[in-house]
């Protein structure tokens, strides 16, 4: 297969970290968000919430705007601060976030049969942080720092790919921002099941409640396009 070439330019650090994946054309591929995924993002957050005077409420939708409160309040802080919050929250945590149960033993089988991708947005001076912490819980792979909807990286990774794609991730709108790209599996998942609930599902993606049935879905298209391995089918 070969995907159109992106229509919206990415940043040069993007882009640079694309390229330095050296992702092969011919191997299928398997990209994988971070926070809920690999990583618990809610508890964590809203335990740092707590310890400097805010609360975070999620009743109607997934997003942090709007829905955090200073301690005390009933009326929701500004955007701005909600983003200043999120920065010092990775400035004190990005390390410490605990792992999702059954994710690195995931990933590390699913290595045996494809190329193994990890794709977060964050801010870009977290992400040797990141890095590090994925690293020390087992899932050292190829890691790009995005911003933005992640379609258009993805647009960029697989453009000329010919192998079997999937993109592992708990937010519609990264989703819904890949639905073009040729021959992509999306699967949408989330581990803190309160997202579950309010996050909205993306049609063109395959639903799943865990690492397991993710696994099992990826390993049947693997098994559909007869590759056994990373190499085979070439």
């Amino acid at each position: 297969m070969s995907n159109e070439a992106p229509n919206k330019a990415l940043n040069a650090e993007i882009e640079a970290q694309i390229c330095a994946v050296g992702l092969e054309r011919d191997k299928p591929v398997v990209i994988c968000d971070v926070d809920e995924v690999l990583f618990q993002f809610l508890i964590p957050l809203e335990r740092f919430f707590a310890d400097v005077g805010y609360r975070l409420e999620m009743h109607s939708n997934a997003s942090l705007f709007g829905n955090v409160y200073a301690t005390g309040s009933e009326t929701p802080i500004g955007d701005k601060e909600v983003s200043t919050l999120l920065h010092k929250f990775y400035d004190r945590d990005v390390e410490s976030q605990p792992p999702i149960p059954g994710a690195a033993a995931a990933l590390a089988g699913l290595s045996k049969r494809a190329r193994v991708v990890i794709i977060t947005n964050l801010p870009a001076a977290y992400g040797s942080r990141r890095q590090r912490a994925l690293r020390a819980h087992g899932m050292n792979y190829p890691l790009i720092i995005n911003s933005g909807p992640k379609g258009i990286a993805l647009t960029r990774l697989l453009h000329e790919h010919r192998a079997p794609s999937f993109f592992i991730e708990d937010m519609h709108t990264h989703l819904v921002s890949a639905a073009r790209i040729e021959g992509l599996h999306c699967v949408q998942f989330a581990a803190d099941r309160r997202l579950v609930r309010l996050v909205e599902r993306a049609e063109n993606a395959h639903q799943v409640k865990g690492w397991g049935p993710a696994v099992r879905y990826i390993e049947a298209r693997l098994d559909q396009a007869g590759r056994t391995s990373v190499t085979s089918g070439m």
